[in-house]
């Protein structure tokens, strides 16, 4: 798509209050059924110009109420948060291409690092962040969004290609009572839900000196905050071409908990945390299950086993498969 003139206009008025002058022609460089982002050179590097959908406006307001707290984030040189229209200034390398190209995971160790800081930090904030729109997955009620999500059989693609079968339909019906506990386990631990970004990938964290910034809140939760390491783990292992078993993996995992040790012992850390990796997936998949009501047949039909595949995940999981998990399990952190 292309910009129209309101909006170049617009653009151009915010760089001018901001001191910045455009250097070039702006350029669509992204576009989803969600947001559309566009490149803007200017005097001082290129800034961004994200277009969200109305239904999700409530990340350009997310995004500048972040930047006013003083939380890594993109800085906001311009918004327009009823029109959806965000202007960031440029934050560095994608962590991502700095990866692919020295494959060192200490950068992970770093991001993980300073976002469990800002998590911590936005703990006292959970009300302020519901207010400004995000998505409420807290814990007392994610039993009842799971149960509304599958009613909805056509989006559970039952007995088609990469969909549930019957029979796993049948077995997470079942699954919800024992969902419902695995949720009060999970919340006795007395972790505080905080923001949870539900994307955060290594394309999503932009790297200057040692400066690590998270961008793209687009799927922003009040959550718990160990969901965001189910993206997390699974994309470092992809990117760094690791088996799910590396130890390397496991201490990447352990830089995290370690920030949230004044919640817990190491065993309790470690035994809510892998709660949270059966529950965070039942999260992700109503977080897809939002974002396909976007998207037009196309898109959707790419998409569309995203829903049943993260509760794949979650039956999968040793919580759901068989194995113990809560309270009475206590092991050591790595």
């Amino acid at each position: 798509m292309m910009l129209t003139p309101e909006q170049i206009t617009w653009i151009d008025r915010q760089l001018e209050t901001a001191g910045y002058s455009r250097t070039g022609a702006i350029a669509v460089s992204h576009e989803r059924a969600w947001s559309t982002v566009a490149t803007v050179p200017a005097s001082t590097g290129n800034l961004y110009f994200k277009l969200t959908r109305p239904e999700l406006t409530f990340e350009v307001r997310l995004a500048t109420a972040l930047h006013t707290w003083g939380m890594p984030v993109p800085a906001v040189v311009g918004a327009e948060p009823e029109k959806g229209w965000l202007l960031m200034a440029g934050s560095g390398q994608s962590m991502r291409s700095l990866l692919q190209a020295d494959g060192d995971i200490r950068r992970w160790h770093r991001a993980v690092t300073r976002y469990a800081r800002m998590q911590i930090a936005l703990i006292h904030r959970a009300g302020d962040l519901l207010a400004l729109g995000v998505f409420d997955r807290r814990l007392d009620r994610l039993p009842a969004l799971l149960g509304d999500l599958l009613q909805d059989r056509p989006a559970m693609l039952i007995g088609q290609e990469g969909g549930l079968t019957p029979a796993e339909y049948h077995q997470l019906r079942h699954f919800l009572p024992r969902f419902a506990g695995l949720c009060r386990q999970l919340a006795a631990y007395g972790i505080p839900e905080t923001l949870h970004h539900d994307d955060f990938h290594d394309n999503n964290i932009y790297v200057e000196g040692d400066r690590y910034t998270f961008a793209d809140w687009g799927e922003a939760c009040v959550a718990h905050p160990f969901f965001s390491m189910i993206i997390v783990l699974r994309i470092a292992a992809y990117i760094l071409k690791l088996e799910t078993d590396d130890p390397a993996l496991a201490a990447l995992r352990d830089v995290y908990l370690q920030q949230w040790r004044a919640y817990g012992t190491p065993a309790e850390l470690l035994a809510a945390f892998e709660l949270a990796q059966v529950i965070g997936a039942a999260n992700r998949a109503l977080t897809w299950h939002e974002l396909l009501a976007y998207m037009n047949e196309e898109e959707r039909a790419a998409e569309a086993d995203s829903v049943p595949g993260w509760l794949h995940v979650m039956l999968a999981s040793p919580p759901v498969s068989g194995a113990s998990a809560g309270p009475g399990r206590r092991q050591p952190a790595g």
